[in-house]
């Protein structure tokens, strides 16, 4: 008997195991979908709702959450028939139909502009403080699943660069560091250095300059398009 039991316990368990995922899957969601996953100050992107198996909703209520420091929210457009408080203390969408919607798909798509003094990095959009009812006037639970977007600077080139040595001399085994000024200051271009030998001189990301052997070497700082040398003479 006990061994009968124990197989029981067994099967069940199994049995477990293989419907709980597919009951998890089966859960309503709503997956935020960007439409761009990279932007700079200025551009337009949109944030897409797409509700995953939707057991048929009246009314549908929540705070459109996002990274106010860089994004903000300009409009709206769904086939549904939502009021969104758009530039209010707390953007909520809300809609509702006694007839119920049961469809999936896009229920909403939200449109973000990128701020112009938005900071370099990623902006999440997400909604919040979820209030979904279903035809029956109960509460239903839908998982959500946030999208983002990176903000990257707005590329400013280099307009020119500047050593502050154009010759030197360095004894073998020694190392010098030469400065590279670079205009305008909030250029998005960095400094690259190379050497045209360096079995007579190496230069490092820093513009440190060791001597290996007699000889010349040509030592060049790049930014963008623009370049400045120094001849060193080991």
């Amino acid at each position: 008997m006990k061994r009968i039991w124990t197989m029981f316990l067994a099967v069940l368990m199994l049995c477990s195991a293989l419907f709980v995922p597919a009951m998890a899957a089966d859960e309503p969601s709503i997956n935020v979908t960007v439409s761009r996953q990279e932007a700079m100050p200025g551009d337009e992107l949109t944030a897409e709702l797409i509700v995953s198996n939707n057991p048929g909703v009246a009314v549908m209520n929540f705070d459109i959450s996002y990274d106010t420091t860089r994004l903000k929210l300009t409009g709206f457009e769904s086939q549904l028939d939502w009021k969104v408080g758009i530039g209010t203390p707390k953007e909520r969408a809300i809609w509702s139909d006694l007839n119920g919607w049961n469809d999936n798909g896009s229920c909403l798509k939200l449109k973000f502009r990128v701020r112009d003094d938005a900071a370099a990095g990623a902006a999440s959009i997400t909604i919040s403080e979820l209030d979904i009812i279903d035809i029956d006037e109960e509460p239903i639970t839908f998982s959500v699943t946030a999208g983002s977007v990176t903000v990257k600077q707005i590329p400013v080139p280099a307009t020119s660069i500047t050593l502050n040595k154009t010759v030197t001399t360095i004894y073998t085994g020694a190392n010098e560091t030469l400065i590279a000024t670079v205009e305008p200051n909030d250029t998005t271009d960095t400094v690259t250095w190379t050497s045209s030998a360096t079995g007579v001189a190496t230069v490092d990301t820093n513009g440190k300059v060791t001597a290996v052997a007699t000889g010349t070497a040509t030592i060049t700082a790049k930014a963008g398009s623009k370049s400045a040398t120094c001849v060193v003479t080991v």
